[in-house]
């Protein structure tokens, strides 16, 4: 008998271990097709000699700590005692039903922290979802270029970038185009600035430190970036010109909170040193609203603007090497075609330049919340997997338990019991280790939610309306499944359990 259940326990086991193999290379097919290219060597996963054993092993572990028990057990029952059918087999055992009740519990607990964590994040998505960016993405196509070093003589690159502009806004279909150094969502240099007139004790220290980037006159148009007071860039605006800068509407809250800053006059870089430090201070002619450029769950940050035919020499000269020069082109044009057509543009100018990465701005939006919803999709996945394990496990936990009690239900209705009796009894019982569950769970996701506060979006991780109502989601799948077996214990033939006593 001992050899005999450890063996199906094994088969059990092994079986199932089997099929989940195979789910899983299926499931990491489909992560390897919808992850985010953030997440490091995705590619590199996959199923090999070393993870199969290790689901062969836990397979056989499982078979081992979990039917060893129920085999020794059967071993130790009395061929005697079973034939006396007056020992009230039909009572059970207790403390079997207690641990039954018990791993019900657990399951309900686990699945509740899961789907409390995947609500979470599904709400934070929605909420994500709402959020502007601070431009207007649509229909905006963007391109990168890498500027050789020749291009760190200013009159060359300001040559380059008039010639190439020039020329794609002259391409049918395209509205209007730019060039920017960094691309929303992408960061670029962080640097200290100086407000004129202002004393410090210590003369390294600044007023502000902002995002820098140089840009061409057409680029808030192109990606619909308001302009909140004062003008943007113009073609006056040339590298003979008096110094000027447009600031966004935190940097202007930042050093001017009372004051209107049009007409001020800042120094950029000049604690830095003289590789990134301005001349001479420049006015702020103008101020934008505010980009996300950080990602969408979070503040946006102090920027500033200058224009591409105003940057010194010096900081032309570290930018050139250290980044790619970028262009964003408004369009209702196929990506393909406007791609081509900006290659000859600027083959034209340069034929030694090659365009890379082109994507689209909602492209690169997606992908700065990507890692959020992927990992939002896998917990949501576990969750539902727990959740039907869940319930096919108090349901065949009280199933099992009603066919175990099926004589004393019996006896019961024929000592008089009511069938809502025996309904109550049924349920009740089920139903109060499923509550002890969703207590644990409550208490354990209550503590382990903290861990997903940085992924979290305009909701707490003790919102109570997600864990009120994700509680009660389970009492009431749970209760589905308490009440399934409980027409087949209501249906029992008194007479025969008299019979059989």
């Amino acid at each position: 008998m001992f050899e005999q259940l450890l063996t199906e326990s094994l088969l059990l086991a092994l079986l199932s271990g089997a099929t989940g193999v195979v789910l899983a290379t299926l499931c990491i097919r489909l992560v390897k097709t919808l992850g985010p290219a953030s997440i490091p060597r995705l590619q590199g996963v996959a199923m090999n000699f070393h993870v199969l054993a290790f689901a062969i092993l836990v397979s056989i572990l499982s078979a081992i700590l979990f039917g060893l028990g129920p085999a020794v057990q059967a071993t130790r029952i009395s061929p005697s005692k079973m034939l006396k059918e007056g020992e009230r087999a039909f009572v059970g055992s207790v403390k079997k039903h207690r641990v039954r009740g018990l791993l019900v519990a657990c399951e309900i607990s686990i699945s509740l922290i899961l789907v409390v964590g995947a609500v979470l994040l599904i709400g934070s998505a929605v909420l994500l979802s709402a959020v502007r960016p601070g431009f207007d993405p649509d229909r905006v196509l963007t391109l990168q270029t890498s500027l050789p070093a020749k291009y760190t003589d200013p009159d060359l690159k300001n040559a380059f970038y008039r010639q190439v502009l020039d020329r794609i806004n002259a391409i049918p279909g395209v509205d209007a185009a730019a060039a920017v150094t960094n691309l929303p969502t992408e960061l670029g240099p962080d640097l200290p600035l100086s407000v004129e007139g202002r004393v410090h004790r210590d003369p390294w220290e600044g007023d502000a430190e902002s995002q820098y980037r140089w840009i061409s006159a057409g680029y808030f148009r192109v990606m619909d970036i308001p302009l909140v007071r004062g003008r943007g860039f113009t073609e006056s605006d040339s590298e003979h010109a008096s110094g000027v800068v447009i600031i966004n509407h935190t940097l202007a809250q930042q050093l001017w909170p009372q004051e209107d800053p049009i007409g001020k006059q800042i120094t950029i870089g000049k604690t830095m040193g003289p590789e990134w430090s301005d001349a001479a201070p420049r006015e702020v002619v103008g101020v934008v609203g505010d980009i996300k450029d950080t990602g969408l769950r979070e503040p946006a940050p102090a920027e500033l603007y200058v224009p591409y035919t105003q940057v010194p020499s010096h900081v032309v000269a570290v930018s050139v090497q250290m980044q790619p020069a970028s262009w964003v082109v408004k369009t209702h044009m196929d990506r393909s075609f406007i791609r081509k057509e900006v290659q000859k543009a600027i083959s034209a100018v340069d034929s030694n330049q090659a365009i890379t990465n082109v994507r689209t701005m909602n492209e690169i939006l997606a992908t700065s919340v990507a890692s959020h919803q992927f990992n939002m999709a896998i917990l949501t996945v576990f969750a539902l997997l727990a959740v039907v394990l869940a319930a096919v496990g108090t349901y065949g936990v009280i199933s099992y338990g009603v066919s175990e009690r099926l004589r004393e239900i019996g006896l019961r209705l024929a000592l008089g019991a009511q069938r809502s009796d025996v309904f109550r009894l049924v349920v009740g019982q089920g139903m109060g280790f499923v509550l002890l569950g969703v207590g644990i769970g409550l208490a354990g996701a209550f503590a382990l939610t903290r861990l997903l506060v940085s992924l979290l979006y305009g909701v707490t991780a003790k919102d109570p309306f997600t864990f009120g109502g994700v509680a009660l989601l389970l009492a009431v799948v749970a209760l589905l499944a308490c009440y399934l077996p409980a027409p087949k214990a209501m249906s029992v033939d008194p007479m025969v359990a008299i019979r059989y006593e």
